[in-house]
């Protein structure tokens, strides 16, 4: 999709967007346009190359991160330049004055419902949209893929928490005489609860680490599907492989806990006894 906007004014939708690569458009200039990620890696196009838009030819100037949404795909070009290429693809305009869209930003105190209001009465055969309609009709479309994803979260958090504790509670079974031997020798409490709580931060670590890997080849091959399509359905940054990393070692902690204070109790005596 190609975007005009008027290099003139604040745009604040485009404020928003953070570069990834160059800079963005200035007023005055033409034939250069500042494109999004996807489109980007799509057409394998970088700062400083060209990229064809409806038959002409536009410098790429700059490149904005990933955002996972519509300016993920677009061109965003100047308004006369979009101008001139939508005539070009409909002749039946027979000016390049052609607007199809205008953001309107209230001023301090003005309520958006009151403006979009007023706008709709003096403004004939315009339909204007607020911020919370226009978060409400995509929250609707997210709602239930949300949904999902909390529940297949959940349900691996209540999975991977059980067994953990479960394979902790076995090997401090299986090895009650050694705690026993070690408690006897003189290792005290906190360092027997400590033995145990490090396993299983290990334990929680190592399956953390495993199940990004996963997660990160089938996020690749999912991409790698549907970038043909000029979309991306899941971004890997920093925070989404560290974060997950560090809470399934918390978990590993949290679940051997009840195993690691149940081995720290242990009776010396009664623990060299046991077969």
């Amino acid at each position: 999709m190609v975007h005009g906007y008027d290099l003139a004014q604040p745009y604040r939708r485009i404020g928003s967007l953070k570069l990834a690569e160059g800079r963005l458009l200035e007023e005055g200039e033409s034939k250069r346009a500042v494109i999004g990620s996807t489109l980007a890696d799509k057409e394998g196009i970088g700062v400083g190359e060209e990229i064809e838009l409806k038959d002409e030819l536009f410098e790429v100037v700059g490149i904005f991160e990933v955002t996972l949404t519509s300016p993920d795909n677009m061109a965003f070009v100047s308004l006369e330049d979009a101008q001139d290429l939508l005539q070009a693809s409909f002749p039946a305009f027979e000016t390049g004055d052609v607007v199809d869209s205008v953001y309107a930003y209230a001023e301090e105190g003005v309520d958006d419902e009151v403006l979009a209001a007023t706008i709709e009465d003096e403004v004939e055969g315009v339909k204007a949209i607020t911020p919370d309609e226009l978060e409400s009709q995509i929250s609707q479309f997210t709602v239930i893929f949300n949904a999902i994803v909390l529940g297949v979260g959940l349900i691996a958090l209540i999975v991977g928490g059980l067994s953990i504790i479960n394979t902790m509670v076995m090997s401090v079974s299986e090895r009650t005489r050694e705690i026993g031997l070690k408690r006897a020798i003189g290792a005290d409490t906190r360092s027997i609860l400590g033995e145990i709580l490090l396993e299983a931060s290990l334990i929680g670590f190592l399956g953390g680490l495993i199940g990004v890997g996963l997660g990160a080849l089938l996020v690749g091959f999912l991409n790698n599907l549907t970038s043909s399509g000029g979309v991306t359905v899941f971004a890997l940054t920093l925070g989404v492989i560290i974060g997950p990393i560090i809470f399934a070692t918390l978990l590993g902690a949290l679940a051997g806990l009840f195993p690691a204070l149940r081995a720290a109790r242990l009776n010396p005596v009664e623990a060299l006894r046991e077969d």
